[in-house]
């Protein structure tokens, strides 16, 4: 699968099959696409699209077996300022992470037990453009972004710390949105 925004401002999507080979279809209910999107597949029979819509807010467009496309408008205040980035930590845990008007990094996570919580993490206005994130362990999880100066911010997360801001050491180097893999 790979997603899109289409020139309709739909979300645009390119899926591929065996049996069909390559299908382009505009997913259903997403209007107001802005901006680059961002997926995760959390099963074979669940997929999750996030992006920022055209009023400054995250929606959702998740896709199940038993139930085809669904799109949502994520809960929260007007305040997505960038592509977001997704990570889902396990089967009942996702986080989509996002800099604010503000500059500092916002995070939409949904638990069962909770659903959509919106909140906006600890820290100055350090994040400078759009975040990457990676899972280390359901538990664990790291978001990167380049700060004003040009140097790699990094908000991390962990059971016993809560969420911590902090800049790596180096110079001032960061020129690009970043991306970030677990080895």
């Amino acid at each position: 699968n790979v997603f899109f925004q289409a020139p309709s401002g739909q979300m645009g999507n390119d899926w591929w099959a065996p049996t069909a080979g390559w299908i382009n279809q505009s997913l259903p209910g997403s209007s107001n696409v802005n901006g680059t999107p961002t997926a995760f597949v959390i099963s074979p029979s669940l997929m999750n699209v996030y992006y920022k819509t055209s009023s400054g807010q995250m929606a959702n467009d998740r896709w199940a077996l038993t139930g085809g496309w669904i799109s949502q408008t994520l809960p929260g205040p007007t305040n997505v300022n960038s592509a977001p980035t997704a990570i889902a930590n396990s089967f009942s845990l996702m986080n989509v992470f996002f800099q604010t008007p503000g500059g500092q990094m916002g995070n939409h996570w949904w638990a069962a037990s909770a659903g959509w919580v919106s909140q906006t993490l600890p820290g100055s206005s350090n994040v400078a453009g759009g975040p990457t994130a990676i899972v280390n362990s359901p538990s664990l999880m790291n978001v990167f972004f380049q700060t004003p100066s040009g140097q790699m911010g990094n908000d991390w997360w962990a059971p016993a710390g809560g969420w911590i801001s902090q800049t790596l050491p180096g110079s001032s180097n960061v020129a690009s949105a970043p991306t970030a893999i677990v080895n």
